[in-house]
C-alpha cells in the first residue's frame, strides 16, 4: 500500500530496456458535450473497447478510450482523423503504456519560462507566431506561462518544443501530460504502533526492541504545536474520520474535482491519503484509534491524484500541472510548514513515456526556498518501492528529502528481511537522505466499508511502503519545527539527518552533506527523541562541511568558505572533473554542463573528506 507519482524531472538517467506501446487515445471534447454524447461517439469506433464512466476523467477534462486489439500506426491515424472531423472533439493524442505498466498521454498544453521577463505584448506575439489558442500567466511560478492549443495546430508540437528548447531563449519548455504515478503505502491501538515504540512483541511482529523512532519518549518534550501545518499531497484525506477531523485544515483539489482535499471513493486504494495523514497527525490521547507522530499538529489535505481501473489494474492518475498546482497552493496559499509526498516517478517511466519534469523541478526549487516567509519549507518524498539503488523522482531532487523504509528489526526493507512482507524492497543508495518505519505501520483508513480495511477495526489499516516511511519522517520533522519554528529549512533538515540513528550494522563510511552516510540507510533511521534532545542541548548545528549550495533560476551556486580544490563525481562514482577556485560563489554548471545529479567532494577544514550533492537541470 504505497504510492509514488511525479511532477518533476528525475535528474539521474539510468539506461532502461523499457519500451512503450499505444493502448488507446486521450480525447478532449467540447465543453458543451454531454457524457452520453461522448460515449456515443466513442462507441462508433469498432476498434475501441466498450466505454466505462470512469474513463471520463472529469477533473482533468479528458476521456480515455482503449483499443481492443493491437493497431498499426496508419490504423491509429485513421481513427484520430475520423474523430477530429467531429466538431465536438477538440483534440486527441496517443495513450501509451510502458512495458512496466505505467501510462501517459500528452495534454494540449505546454508551459514555458522565458529567460527574460515577458509582457502581455510578448505573449500576444508568441500566439501570432505559432498559432496557439491562448497563453496565460501560470500563477505561483515566476515568469511562467501556460500555452494551450487544439487539433487545428499546424505541424508537430513535439518538433516545436525541441526548437524552442534549442533556441536558448527559455529556461524550460514543458509539455503538460496525463500520467500514472507509483504509490509508495490512551488510544486503544497505540500498542500496535511499533514505529513509535517497539517492544518486540508478537503484536508488533516480533521485531527488535527499540527499533523505533522513540516517539512516545519524545512526547514528554513535545507532541506538536497546533500552528505547525503539514500539507499531505496525496489521493485526498477522509475529512470525516473521527481520529483526524480535529486536526484537519481546509484543503485543495489539484485534480480539478473541487473536493477541497476529499478523496474519490471508487477503490480501496483511494484510502492512501487518509493513511499518510493519520501517520503524521491522528489525534492523540483521545481514547480513539491511534496517535500520529505529531498528534497536536495540523494536516492540510491536498488531492493531486486519483485512481482509475485501466490497463494493468487500478492505478493513480495525475498531470504535470496537478502536482505543481498542489505544491504552489500548499506553500503560497495554505502557508504549509512541511510537505509530505508519498508518490513519485521511476526514471524509466520518465524516459520511456517522455514525461518532461523540468517545470516540476523549477517549482520545487522555488517553493522550498520561498516557503515559510523565506525560511524555507522542508519537502519530504518517498524514495520508491522497487528496491533500486537510487531514489525515484522527485525524491532524487537534491533539495528534497528522500525517505526510505526500515523494518521493525532496524534493517533496510528488502524481500529477505525479518518482516512478513517478502514482495517488495525500499529504494536506497543515490540521493537517499534518511529511513523511517515502512512495514505494517498502523494508520487511519477511510471510514466504514471504504479504504483498505486491513485491520480488526475497518477505520484503520496496516499500511506499508516508503509511502508509510515518508509521513513517519514528516511527523518527526513536525516535532522539530514545533520545538523551534524559527529554524530554516536547511537547519531543520540538518537536525533530522544528524540525529538519525546509524542502525542495521551497515557501513556509514561516506562523508556527505550532514555527516557520515550509508548506501542502505542514508544518514540512518530517524529518531524523534534524539532530535529534540539535540535541539535542547548545548550543541549547535555544526558548519563542519563549509559547503552550502543554493539555486538561482535553476543554477546551482556553491557558497565556498576558503576551500580551494574540488572534485565532481557522477552517480556511479566516476570522476567527472576536478577544478580549483577561491571565489566565494561558484556557479557549478560552468564546470559540469551536462544535466544530471552529481556529488561534489573536497577536503574540509579538518582535512576530512566532505561532500554535497547538486543538480544540473
Amino acid at each position: 500500500m504505497k504510492l509514488l507519482f511525479t511532477l518533476l524531472s528525475l535528474s539521474i538517467i539510468y539506461i532502461s530496456s523499457a519500451q512503450k506501446s499505444p493502448i488507446g487515445l486521450l480525447i478532449n471534447f467540447a465543453d458543451n458535450c454531454s457524457y452520453e454524447a461522448e460515449q456515443q461517439l466513442i462507441s462508433q469506433i469498432a476498434d475501441f473497447e466498450p466505454d466505462k464512466k470512469e474513463m471520463q476523467l472529469t477533473g482533468f477534462g479528458v476521456h480515455l478510450a482503449l483499443f481492443n486489439r493491437e493497431l498499426n500506426a496508419s490504423e491509429i491515424a485513421a481513427i484520430q482523423h475520423q474523430l477530429e472531423e467531429n466538431d465536438l472533439i477538440t483534440y486527441t493524442s496517443l495513450l501509451f503504456q510502458s512495458s512496466e505498466g505505467a501510462i501517459a498521454a500528452d495534454l494540449p498544453e505546454i508551459f514555458i519560462r522565458p529567460k527574460k521577463d515577458w509582457l502581455d505584448e510578448n505573449a500576444k506575439d508568441f500566439i501570432r507566431q505559432y498559432q496557439f489558442n491562448v497563453i496565460t500567466p501560470y500563477s505561483g511560478s515566476a515568469n511562467t506561462w501556460k500555452v494551450t492549443y487544439d487539433k487545428t495546430f499546424q505541424g508537430s508540437i513535439n518538433s516545436l518544443i525541441l526548437d524552442l528548447k534549442a533556441s536558448g531563449e527559455f529556461d524550460f519548455v514543458c509539455q503538460n501530460m496525463l500520467y500514472t504515478l507509483r504509490a509508495t503505502t490512551n488510544d486503544p491501538f497505540l500498542g500496535n504502533q511499533w514505529a513509535l515504540d517497539n517492544d518486540g512483541s508478537a503484536t508488533q511482529y516480533n521485531g527488535t526492541i527499540g527499533a523505533d523512532m522513540e516517539v512516545t519518549a519524545a512526547w514528554g518534550m513535545n507532541t506538536g504545536e497546533n500552528y505547525i501545518k503539514v500539507a499531505v499531497l496525496d489521493s485526498g484525506t477522509d475529512t470525516n474520520h473521527v481520529d483526524l477531523v480535529g486536526n484537519l485544515l481546509p484543503g485543495f483539489d489539484g485534480t480539478g474535482g473541487g473536493s477541497k482535499g476529499y478523496p474519490n471513493t471508487n477503490y480501496s486504494n483511494d484510502g492512501h491519503g487518509t493513511c499518510t495523514a493519520g501517520i503524521i497527525a491522528a489525534r492523540g490521547d483521545n481514547a480513539v484509534g491511534i496517535a500520529g507522530v505529531a498528534y497536536d499538529c495540523k494536516v492540510i489535505p491536498i488531492k493531486i491524484f486519483y485512481y482509475v481501473n485501466i490497463g494493468a489494474g487500478v492505478q493513480p492518475f495525475t498531470t504535470s500541472s496537478a502536482g505543481t498546482d498542489g505544491i504552489i497552493w500548499a506553500v503560497d496559499t495554505a502557508k504549509a510548514d512541511i510537505l509530505s509526498n508519498s508518490w513519485g516517478l521511476r526514471d524509466s517511466d520518465i524516459a520511456t513515456l517522455g514525461i518532461d519534469t523540468s517545470m516540476g523541478n523549477s517549482v520545487i526549487s522555488q517553493k522550498i526556498a520561498a516557503g515559510r516567509y523565506g525560511k524555507g519549507v522542508p519537502m519530504l518524498f518517498s524514495s520508491g518501492n522497487e528496491g533500486d539503488p537510487f531514489s525515484i523522482w522527485p525524491a532524487s531532487h537534491p533539495q528534497t528529502i528522500s525517505v526510505g523504509a526500515s523494518t521493525m528489526c532496524d534493517e533496510l526493507k528488502t524481500p529477505t528481511d525479518c518482516s512478513p512482507e517478502n514482495w517488495w524492497g525500499s529504494n536506497h543508495g543515490t540521493a537517499l537522505d534518511v529511513t523511517a518505519p515502512g512495514v505494517k505501520v498502523l494508520a487511519t483508513d477511510m471510514t466504514g466499508a471504504l479504504g483498505y480495511n486491513g485491520f480488526s477495526d475497518n477505520d484503520y489499516t496496516e499500511f506499508n511502503g516508503t509511502s508509510a516511511a515518508c509521513p513517519n519522517a514528516a511527523g518527526v520533522m513536525a516535532l522539530i519545527l514545533s520545538e523551534d519554528s524559527t529554524l530554516t529549512e536547511l537547519e531543520a533538515r540538518e537536525i533530522l539527518s544528524k540525529t538519525a540513528e546509524q542502525v542495521g550494522g551497515y557501513l556509514y563510511d561516506q562523508a556527505m552533506d550532514f555527516g557520515w552516510w550509508s548506501d542502505e540507510m542514508g544518514y540512518g533511521r530517524v529518531n524523534a527523541l534524539k532530535a529534540l534532545q539535540y535541539m535542547n542541548s548545548t550543541a549547535s548545528i555544526e558548519e563542519e562541511n563549509a559547503l552550502r549550495i543554493f539555486y538561482e533560476n535553476g543554477r546551482p551556486i556553491l557558497l565556498n568558505n576558503e576551500l580551494k580544490t574540488f572534485e565532481v563525481y557522477d552517480t556511479r562514482g566516476a570522476l567527472v572533473t576536478a577544478f580549483e577556485s577561491d571565489l566565494n560563489e561558484i556557479y557549478l554548471d560552468q564546470f559540469v554542463p551536462t544535466g544530471g545529479l552529481y556529488l561534489l567532494k573536497t577536503a574540509g577544514q579538518s582535512n576530512q573528506p566532505v561532500g554535497i550533492r547538486f543538480l544540473i537541470e
